[in-house]
């Protein structure tokens, strides 16, 4: 029982336990004067609606001090737009439980469109609908007291407290120097559209996105040291050639258990890749009952001047072909392999001629310090994968 409530928690908790307490007394404190405060303008009996919320943006404020719903608008905006809205359809809308729902969907609404998305404002738009003979008799007054009171009081404790205390900042943007928003400014704007593309709102700034990739790099680094693709490529590998028959390439691959085959000019500029998948396509376009058949009667030579399929390499191959340089640290050209799903990826010199190839396999095995003797292994699938020869690599 114990086992299946575990799978049910988070896989990992990177907080320290000392940041849970912290959170927890600072909390403690900033929501004991925001209790004393309302209970001085509503009294005991409606005190629970008000302190529901504030409490609610507590947890943002001191646990969560860097997180887009925690920053100073969201609290201050959030909090004043949806309580407004709540006021106005308590007066506006006779049925109270339809009310408090209009209340809540267009605060909702509201705080997306001015970028105030504030999770207890949804609390403070119901605690104006249903808060009792004293909420409804301050009417818009409720605005200023209470509800800017109690504000202030958590904005002025996360602020002071967030920035006193060591390691916390407050807001998030104080986070960044200048130095580091002219270093990282591409990577912000990449990561600025990667978050637009998503169609949705999450819960992590840029600024904290930003964080993690630095971090992630570093450790990165870490991992592969100052290794370079030449250290781990394998040097032999099998190409083919623009006017290469494509029924010689499919001949290799079958021989030597490889799945893709670069095309180089005679210079050995890579031009192309021709892969698995490109004859896969090919053959789903060729009549025949079996897959046999179908391979069969794309791999026959065409007799005569015309054909209606490919019959060299160059009709065939993929391309552009995405390359790695032989002096390029790992850490860079790992991303490549889970970007562009690709399993293998040619190696170039800095005259852009192919000198090698490296696979995901290579990878693992710099990781399993444990693997000696190191052996090559490729052709497992993908869209990219140019192979070596047969001494250096197959599916074993």
């Amino acid at each position: 029982m114990i086992d299946k409530l575990g799978k049910l928690l988070p896989a990992t908790d990177p907080v320290p336990f000392g940041e849970k307490l912290l959170a927890g007394v600072i909390s403690l404190s900033a929501i004991l004067a925001v209790i004393y405060i309302s209970d001085f303008f509503l009294g005991q009996e409606d005190l629970p609606l008000i302190v529901a919320s504030m409490g609610a943006a507590a947890v943002l404020l001191f646990a969560i001090p860097y997180g887009p719903m925690s920053q100073p608008w969201p609290l201050i905006g959030g909090h004043f737009v949806s309580t407004f809205i709540g006021i106005t359809c308590a007066r506006w809308i006779p049925d109270l439980y339809f009310a408090g729902a209009v209340a809540v969907g267009l605060s909702i609404s509201a705080m997306y469109l001015l970028r105030c998305l504030h999770p207890p404002g949804g609390a403070s738009a119901l605690t104006a609908v249903f808060g009792g003979q004293a909420v409804q008799a301050l009417g818009y007054q409720f605005l200023l007291t209470p509800l800017a009171i109690n504000v202030s009081v958590l904005l002025f404790a996360a602020l002071i407290i967030n920035n006193i205390l060591p390691g916390r900042v407050y807001p998030a943007f104080l986070r960044r120097s200048k130095s580091e928003n002219e270093r990282g400014g591409m990577r912000r704007q990449v990561l600025e559209q990667a978050l637009s593309n998503m169609g949705t709102y999450v819960d992590v700034s840029v600024d904290e996105l930003e964080q993690i990739c630095t971090l992630a790099r570093q450790a990165q680094d870490q991992l592969f040291g100052p290794s370079v693709c030449a250290d781990i490529m394998t040097r032999e590998v099998i190409t083919a050639e623009y006017d290469t028959p494509v029924e010689q390439v499919w001949e290799w691959m079958v021989r030597y258990r490889i799945r893709s085959v670069p095309v180089v000019d005679r210079k050995r500029f890579v031009i192309g890749i021709i892969t698995t998948q490109d004859f896969l396509k090919q053959v789903l376009q060729v009549e025949g009952k079996t897959w046999s058949e179908r391979f069969r009667n794309f791999l026959i030579p065409s007799t005569g001047l015309e054909t209606d399929k490919p019959e060299v390499v160059g009709h065939l191959m993929t391309r552009p072909v995405v390359t790695a340089y032989q002096d390029q640290a790992l850490a860079e050209v790992m991303p490549l392999f889970s970007r562009h799903g690709f399993h293998h990826l040619p190696v170039v010199d800095r005259g852009d001629k192919l000198v090698g190839i490296i696979s995901e396999h290579d990878l693992v095995q710099l990781l399993d310090l444990a693997t000696v003797p190191r052996v090559n292994k490729h052709g497992e699938g993908g869209e990219q994968g140019p192979e070596t020869v047969p001494e250096k690599q197959g599916d074993d």
